[in-house]
């Protein structure tokens, strides 16, 4: 059995199980030592123990991990570990900027392996057992936008009277509040309470994000706000796009909440090995 180790954040761990499902699962040992709290941890730094827990708890759902174990980050990488996938984060010492791309396939670079990300890794019942759902509606617009990887460009008040829900920290949410004044906010305890809101929206909308990771790893029907400076995400597979410009951006949104794509294209039964 293969035994993978990666570092953080979050959102680069869902990115990286592409190419460790490719390679025929193993064993995920994650590096923890960052500081707890809300801050975002760059890709191939430790995630904290709070961020350890809330993550593990979606990934031990997942068929292809056989193990989800921490290690401690003065270990680096930690012993017996065939594929250490914090190698990508060292390409940038080497000259290459990892600013553009589709994320989810920079792991084949170190691994030699086509991950496929454009069909879904994560089930969408993963976490059908979850109580904290609400009931959002058959309209649902999830909402995950952050401040780290905000387009200035785009605006949300368009979806003003929407059935909108965010997921994400507070302050996030307060400041889409601002420009969508009904949004509600959906309090998540961990990766997995997150998926469980993901899996059952029409439709999910924002940046960069462990919310939009989840709905990109899903396939569910998602519209990412582009971020110029460094656009290190594409969505690929079925129910995914992009938005740049304002005109464009809601013309996307309203497509992706009219027409979501049907269950049978979501491919669930990619995530079996």
């Amino acid at each position: 059995m293969i035994r993978f180790a990666h570092s953080g954040s979050e959102s680069s761990l869902i990115y990286a199980l592409p190419t460790i499902r490719a390679l025929g699962g193993g064993q995920l040992a994650i590096r923890v030592g960052g500081p707890n709290g809300n801050g975002h941890n760059a890709a191939g730094e430790p995630v904290s123990q709070e961020q350890f827990d809330s993550i593990a708890s979606l990934l031990r759902r997942l068929p292809y991990l056989a193990t989800v174990e921490a290690y401690d980050s003065e270990c680096s990488p930690p012993p017996m570990i065939d594929v250490d996938l914090d190698q990508v984060f060292s390409l940038s010492a080497g000259g290459m900027r990892l600013l553009g791309g589709d994320c989810a396939r920079w792991y084949s670079w170190i691994t030699g392996v086509s991950p496929s990300p454009e069909t879904a890794w994560i089930s969408r019942d993963v976490a059908v057992d979850s109580a904290v759902t609400p009931d959002l509606g058959a309209d649902s617009i999830v909402v995950t936008r952050t401040a780290l990887f905000r387009n200035r460009r785009l605006n949300y008040a368009f979806m003003a009277g929407l059935n909108v829900w965010f997921v994400g920290a507070t302050d996030d949410y307060e400041a889409v509040k601002s420009e969508i004044s009904e949004a509600k906010y959906v309090p998540t305890r961990s990766a997995l309470e997150m998926a469980a809101i993901v899996s059952r929206a029409r439709c999910v909308v924002g940046t960069q994000s462990l919310g939009f990771a989840i709905a990109e790893a899903m396939k569910v029907s998602r519209v990412l706000e582009v971020y110029p400076p460094a656009p290190t995400l594409m969505t690929t597979g079925p129910g995914g796009s992009e938005a740049l410009t304002q005109k464009a951006f809601e013309r996307l949104v309203s497509r992706a909440q009219c027409d979501p794509i049907p269950e049978s294209a979501q491919a669930d039964k990619a995530c079996d090995i």
